[in-house]
C-alpha cells in the first residue's frame, strides 16, 4: 500500500470523485477507485487517471461540436462507473 504524500500514513483503496472544470463546464466522475488517506488526500493510479482524462476529453469534445451546429443540448455527466 502507498504512503500519503502529505502525512506518510498507509492509504487503504477506496473510492473518491475527480472534479473538471474547463470551458466554463463542470464535470464530476464519481466512484473513481483510488487509495485513500486517513488525512483525506486521495491518490488515484496514472491508468485510471488517463482513462477518465480521455473520457472527459471526448465529452467536451462532443459538446463543443454539438454547440457548433446550433443544436443547443445539455450534457449531464452524473456519474461514471469504471468496471
Amino acid at each position: 500500500m502507498p504512503t500519503c504524500y502529505k502525512c506518510r500514513q498507509k492509504m487503504i483503496q477506496g473510492f473518491t470523485e475527480l472534479k473538471f472544470d474547463e470551458d466554463g463546464k463542470s464535470i464530476v466522475v464519481r466512484n473513481v477507485p483510488a487509495f485513500i488517506c486517513p488525512c483525506g488526500e486521495s491518490q488515484v493510479k496514472g491508468s485510471i487517471a488517463k482513462y477518465i482524462s480521455n473520457l472527459i476529453d471526448e465529452i467536451l469534445k462532443i459538446e463543443k461540436t454539438t454547440y457548433r451546429k446550433k443544436i443547443i443540448k445539455d450534457i449531464h455527466v452524473g456519474e461514471i462507473a469504471l468496471a
